[in-house]
C-alpha cells in the first residue's frame, strides 16, 4: 500500500477532511489532495502532525517509503539552493552592468561584446527566473523567509562543494541583496546626474549596507510572523 493510499484510510477513519487536515500541517487542500493521490510526497514534518492528528504513527502512514521520501527532498531543496542563487547572481550581473554604462566605469561596459554578453544573461536569467518561480509555487513558498526556512530545513546530503557553495549563498541573501540594491542607488543617482560619484558610491554602498543589516535582523528573527510556514521535513 502506497503513502497516499494510507493518509487517505487513516484521514476517513479519523472522520477528517482534507481541509482541516491542510490546515493542522500548514499546507493547502491542494497540497493534501496531492498526497493521497500520490502527486507528491509528504514531508516527515508533515507525516508526524499527521500521525499525531490522526491517531496512529509515521511509520504506519509511510510503511518502506521513508528513503524515497527523503531523496524527493533532498532533490527539491539542492534545486531550489541552486536556482535561487542563479537568480541573484543574474540579477547583480544584470545591475553591474547597466550601473557600469550608466557611469561610464570603464569602456567594457560600452562594446558590443558586453552588449551581447548583457543579453545573454538577461534570457537565462528569465529561464531560470520561471523555473523558480514554478519550483516555489509547487513548495508554496509564498516569500524570500518561507524559502529560506525550507532551506534551513532541507540541507542537501551529497556533500558536493558546488551544493555546499548555493546553500550557503542561498542561506545569506542580505549580502548579495545589499549589493544589488547598493548598484541600483548608484544607478538612479547616475540618472539623476545630482551628486559626483564619489558620493554617490558613499550614498549607494550606505543604502545597501542598511538593507543587508535590516534584512538579516529580519532573517534571524524568523520574516513576517502573518506569514504561514511552509511544509517542512
Amino acid at each position: 500500500m502506497d503513502v497516499g493510499t494510507r493518509v487517505r484510510e487513516h484521514r476517513e477513519a479519523a472522520g477528517m477532511r482534507q481541509d482541516q487536515l491542510a490546515e493542522l500541517c500548514h499546507v493547502s487542500r491542494q497540497t493534501v489532495s496531492n498526497w493521497e493521490r500520490n502527486k507528491t510526497l509528504p514531508d516527515i514534518v508533515s507525516l508526524k502532525v499527521m500521525a499525531n492528528a490522526l491517531g496512529t504513527s509515521v511509520d504506519a502512514l509511510v510503511g518502506d517509503n521513508v528513503p524515497e521520501i527523503r531523496r524527493r527532498a533532498d532533490e527539491r531543496a539542492r534545486a531550489l539552493a541552486a536556482l535561487f542563487t542563479a537568480n541573484m547572481l543574474f540579477s547583480l550581473f544584470v545591475e553591474v552592468s547597466v550601473t557600469g554604462s550608466a557611469w561610464n566605469l570603464s569602456p567594457v561596459f560600452s562594446t558590443q561584446g558586453w552588449a551581447y554578453l548583457h543579453c545573454a544573461v538577461f534570457g537565462a536569467w528569465l529561464i531560470a527566473l520561471v523555473a523558480f518561480w514554478r519550483l516555489t509555487r509547487h513548495l508554496e513558498l509564498v516569500n524570500v523567509y518561507d524559502l529560506l526556512r525550507y532551506l534551513n530545513e532541507h540541507p542537501s546530503r551529497g556533500g558536493a562543494a558546488l551544493p555546499r557553495a548555493t546553500e550557503a549563498i542561498a542561506r545569506n541573501p542580505h549580502v548579495v541583496y545589499g549589493t544589488c540594491l547598493a548598484v541600483s542607488v548608484l544607478r538612479l543617482i547616475s540618472y539623476l546626474q545630482a551628486v559626483p560619484l564619489p558620493a554617490a558610491l558613499a550614498i549607494s554602498v550606505g543604502a545597501g549596507a542598511w538593507y543587508a543589516i535590516t534584512m538579516r535582523r529580519r532573517q534571524s528573527e524568523g520574516g513576517p510572523v502573518e506569514v504561514p510556514l511552509p511544509p517542512q521535513r
